[in-house]
């Protein structure tokens, strides 16, 4: 995986196998930032099994004919082990494990500068990910490792993994200073201390300080197991809080809704030519003011049959729209984008929504619940992978706002003093309503010139 600005020498992780890893994440409902637990007897699930096959087929395309050592590495590894060893086994691979370990002070700073995780939820990623992976790795060959000392000394901390783990390989003194060269002290951009690490939960600080001061692999399986029971039973507790937290706050959701003060926008991948609420995103994001919005879409762009559709909101009103950028949800790379006035161009509209004429902005206006944005017809592999999408805009709801937006329209155009140029106005109808009779909402729009006998809607 290339670099970005949070890791600027790259990830050095196989696209197709994270790719498949949090494909099968998303099959039940979490992501690989997801600090809920898998189900019971997942590895032997049906979906389980494909998600091997596509493996194999990943490991035998590109690493069949590769030297007698080769790595891989992914984070998500730490959780789903029990995929790999059938793998292994039908492959003949003799499995090595080192595990890195890092101050979760320094992993939670990370994790929220680059994807603004709270700190909390953090710490409970690092213990899922610290303790999975112990057990997993257990009866196999493995080596500890901090983070640290890889970055002080990484070719004493190499010595040390190929004695503990038995391998046969002794790296050529060019690879020793281009390993010291690669690692560079300035990529580790936090550092704890013992200030900052004060912050750290105490069942997470014992992990760690388990985890860094046992020698053996069987010291570490006796200090673990009693912290791993603990870890279990917070577990259960955080979870029964969490699903506390999170009715309240949709609730207050709910609240603000129906207040007027927030609007909803949701994104449908194509499956199979048409829209499913099964391979859809939602998001509420607040009425006018900018917002930056960052939308999961787990399935990608769907299977090819047709282009991501959005829609904006479920109001009448005035949208402008900035920027659509498409990222990758594993490398963070831009995969699309659309900026700008002929950037924006490219989108097509649809729905109860038309085009007002914007010298910068994608300006739209919604006369009904329904507006609609299509993005270009994008294909490809790289657009059938977990991705995100990146929307800058701004809705304002409402009859005044529409009414505003036609008035700007009005007075540049008069300003521009083209003859050609027809004045706009506006005429809505209202829905009759037994239960919201003052309702802003119409129920028709047209635009029309006062020359003109018939409008256009």
């Amino acid at each position: 995986m290339p670099g970005s600005e949070a890791n600027e020498k790259g990830y050095w992780e196989h696209p197709e196998i994270c790719g498949l890893h949090e494909q099968f994440l998303n099959s039940f409902g979490l992501a690989w930032d997801d600090d809920r637990g898998l189900p019971p007897a997942w590895a032997d699930c049906e979906r389980a099994k494909e998600i091997q096959s596509s493996l194999l087929a990943v490991l035998e395309q590109h690493f069949r004919t590769a030297a007698p050592l080769v790595g891989v590495k992914d984070p998500r590894m730490c959780r789903l082990m029990p995929l790999w060893f059938p793998l292994f086994k039908a492959l003949g691979i003799e499995p090595h494990f080192a595990l890195i370990i890092r101050h979760p002070w320094e992993v939670a700073q990370s994790l929220a500068k680059r994807d603004g995780i709270d700190r909390t939820k953090s710490y409970l990623l690092w213990l899922q990910h610290m303790v999975d992976a112990e057990i997993a790795t257990r009866s196999q060959k493995r080596s500890f490792l901090t983070y640290e000392r890889l970055i002080e000394n990484p070719t004493a901390v190499l010595n040390r993994v190929r004695k503990e783990l038995e391998l046969d390989f002794d790296p050529p003194s060019r690879a020793r200073d281009r390993l010291r060269d690669f690692l560079e002290a300035s990529l580790r951009h936090h550092v704890a201390s013992v200030q900052n690490a004060a912050s750290v939960p105490p069942l997470v600080k014992a992990v760690y300080k388990t985890l860094c001061g046992a020698r053996t692999s069987h010291d570490f399986a006796l200090a673990i197991s009693p912290l791993h029971a603990k870890y279990k039973e917070s577990a259960e507790l955080i979870y029964s809080r969490l699903k506390v937290q999170e009715n309240e706050q949709a609730a207050e959701k709910r609240r603000l809704k129906m207040g007027g003060g927030h609007t909803l926008i949701q994104v449908f991948a194509i499956k199979d030519g048409i829209t499913s609420e099964n391979f859809s995103n939602r998001r509420e994001f607040a009425q006018g003011r900018w917002c930056h919005l960052k939308i999961p879409l787990p399935w990608g762009l769907g299977d090819g049959s047709g282009p991501l559709r959005i829609d904006p909101s479920e109001r009448a009103g005035i949208l402008d729209l900035a920027a659509v950028s498409i990222r990758s949800a594993i490398t963070k790379r831009i995969l699309w984008r659309a900026t700008g006035r002929r950037g924006l161009e490219r989108l097509r509209i649809g729905g109860t929504a038309f085009r007002l004429p914007h010298s910068r902005l994608l300006r739209l206006i919604s006369y009904d619940d329904d507006p609609q944005i299509y993005l270009p017809h994008l294909t490809g592999p790289r657009f059938e992978q977990p991705l995100v999408l990146g929307v800058w805009l701004r809705f304002s709801a409402g009859v005044e706002a529409m009414q505003n937006a036609a008035n700007a329209w009005n007075e540049a155009t008069r300003r521009a003093a083209e003859p050609a140029t027809k004045k706009i106005a506006l005429s809505f109808g209202r829905r009759a309503s037994k239960s919201t009779p003052q309702s802003d909402t119409p129920s028709s729009i047209s635009i029309y010139s006062p020359e003109e006998t018939t409008g256009t809607g």
